[in-house]
């Protein structure tokens, strides 16, 4: 193996050369230390991240996958109303005056007291198709709620507008009901 004689070598290459060599090492150096490091710093910075990000999704499928694994199982039940709607027909104009009967004997099957039935006479006047009645009972809450199923179940039915229930004492309520009647 031949030997490398570095004092020739020396006398050859100037020490600027050699200043040159080193400062352009030294500037290498620069570089890759700026360039590098910091984006070692930010790989780390998002690895970081990514954890975080990570622990999130575990804490949101462990709260929301259940609940969202029930939802997809109602999405899958059919709806079937539990009580009859019958198909809405108007009342004839005629027969309004059998109205406050018929909530008389309701409100009596159904164990309440009917004080009041007001039924608007200004509407027949009217070209209306809807007429606004206002009742006022007094019974159990139980009673009522039946009451209010069988007057929903009445073919000329349309919507209940305002229910208050008032306590009159510990077992007997005081219950007023706005509701409106389809009419020809």
């Amino acid at each position: 193996m031949p030997r490398i004689d570095f004092k020739k070598i020396n006398e050859k290459v100037s020490p600027i050369t050699i200043l040159f060599v080193a400062l352009s090492i030294l500037t290498i150096f620069v570089f890759l230390f700026f360039l590098i490091l910091p984006d070692h710093k930010s790989i780390k910075k998002i690895q970081q991240d990514i954890k975080s990000a990570s622990a999130d999704i575990q804490v949101i499928n462990e709260k929301f996958l259940p609940v969202y694994a029930k939802a997809k199982k109602f999405e899958v039940i059919k709806f079937e109303p539990r009580f009859p709607i019958p198909n809405r027909k108007n009342m004839d104009r005629k027969n309004l005056s059998t109205l406050p009967d018929l909530f008389q004997k309701l409100a009596l099957e159904h164990n309440l007291k009917l004080s009041n039935k007001d039924l608007d006479p200004g509407f027949l006047n009217t070209e209306a198709k809807k007429i606004p009645m206002f009742l006022e009972l007094y019974g159990n809450l139980q009673n009522f709620r039946s009451y209010l199923i069988a007057i929903i179940a009445l073919p000329f039915f349309d919507s209940f507008e305002k229910i208050n229930i008032n306590l009159m004492d510990n077992t007997i309520k005081k219950f007023s009901v706005d509701l409106k009647i389809n009419i020809k």
